[in-house]
């Protein structure tokens, strides 16, 4: 992680408070994130509930999710959020949605962090902090599958 060298003192403060404090909202991976001492979760069930232990109209996962999957609940169990149990310990079963994060796609390239980040100051009443005119950036060809492209002349949605 880096802080840019253009802000004050006091600027520069109050970015590292920011990122102390929510540390786990820029975490890079689920094993940065901070645990709390001494905290468990813990789901109160009374002894006469029971729940579902048969999944009903699960498909099956493909290759591709399994992989995915498996490799979550690795990352998961090594970050000491779950743990394994016991087939008789399991109380209800649910079964599996898999989603695509938007934050798992690649990021915006650097001209377009720039743009974005002149429209939030202009929009502030502030002077654009990036002289765009200046910077060339090779932009590659959007994927043949590409679900969004960018062009600063345009509103965003």
């Amino acid at each position: 992680m880096s802080i840019g060298t253009d802000l004050s003192n006091k600027q520069w403060d109050q970015v590292w408070n920011l990122l102390a404090e929510f540390a786990d909202c820029f975490a890079l991976s689920i094993r940065e994130v901070l645990l709390i001492p001494g905290v468990e979760h813990h789901i109160h069930i009374p002894p006469d509930v029971t729940f579902p232990k048969k999944i009903p109209h699960q498909r099956q996962l493909t290759g591709a999710q399994h992989a995915y999957l498996s490799n979550a609940i690795d990352k998961l169990v090594k970050a000491d959020i779950i743990e394994s149990i016991c087939p008789e310990d399991i109380k209800c079963v649910l079964p599996v949605t898999l989603v695509q994060k938007v934050h798992v796609k690649e990021g915006l390239m650097l001209n377009e962090l720039h743009h974005r980040v002149n429209k939030e100051c202009i929009d502030n009443g502030f002077p654009p902090v990036h002289n765009i005119d200046s910077l060339t950036y090779h932009i590659p060809a959007p994927a043949e599958n590409a679900d969004m492209t960018y062009d600063p002349t345009q509103l965003q949605k």
